[in-house]
């Protein structure tokens, strides 16, 4: 299964898109939701951050603390 990561920065506590980081990646259909957010943040630089995740079902929203980022993971189908 391929997903696409991107990070961006925040405005208002919004994603602002004034700079962006996009990467892909593939993982098994069967990887769990921590294998996905794990290689996610390894694709974007944040291994070793905590941060605070929402679930959108099918994607992931990673809020890194102390940085005014956002961080998406969604499925590409």
């Amino acid at each position: 299964m391929k997903f696409q990561a991107e990070l961006t920065d925040l405005f208002c506590g919004e994603a602002n898109y004034g700079w962006v980081h996009r990467v892909e990646f593939e993982l098994p259909g069967n990887a769990t939701d921590r294998q996905i957010i794990t290689r996610g943040k390894a694709e974007l630089g944040l291994t070793g951050l905590r941060c605070r995740r929402l679930d959108y079902g099918e994607g992931f929203e990673l809020r890194p603390l102390g940085l005014h980022q956002v961080a998406f993971i969604l499925p590409i189908y």
